[in-house]
């Protein structure tokens, strides 16, 4: 989740579309809002992945840049 979130947040400074100091926020939102479970499967990794990056990438959209 922490590395999907940043990923999303950083790519997104780097586009121009989020300022530096809100990444952490953008990051810190993600965490805060994918639920947490057990991680057993490959297909786990991927879902709480591309949980994590569609709602920071929510979280990118509503910010000011």
């Amino acid at each position: 989740m922490l590395n999907a979130a940043n990923e999303e947040a950083v790519a997104a400074f780097l586009d121009g579309r989020l300022p530096f100091l809100a990444i952490a926020d953008v990051i810190e939102s993600a965490l805060e809002s994918t639920p947490s479970a057990p991680v057993d499967t490959l297909a786990d990794v991927v879902d709480v992945d591309l949980t994590a990056r569609r709602v920071a990438q929510r979280m990118i959209a509503s910010a000011k840049g």
